[in-house]
């Protein structure tokens, strides 16, 4: 019976948010998934750069540092984008 009435409670409280705010609810269920995806797309790009970029360069006696400096180029233009 409990389970029954939480569930009753959820859906009469997401049907009083999205009438009170019908353009403020899926603004900010749009931004929560673009905030999602930004988030995996740094982590990913962590893991780019380091095995494209630092890895190779600890082996070279003579390390070029410009593909790494345009790695994160990339990845300020992406973060100042989403902000």
């Amino acid at each position: 019976m409990k389970n029954q009435n939480q569930k009753h409670t959820f859906w009469r409280l997401l049907k009083y948010i999205v009438k009170t705010g019908p353009v403020a609810f899926p603004l900010a269920i749009i931004g929560i998934i673009v905030s999602a995806f930004s988030t995996v797309y740094g982590s990913l790009f962590i893991q780019q750069l380091i095995d494209k970029y630092i890895t190779p360069l600890l082996k070279q006696a003579n390390p070029n540092f410009t593909p790494l400096f345009n790695g994160n180029c990339q990845i300020f233009c992406v973060n100042r984008s989403f902000s």
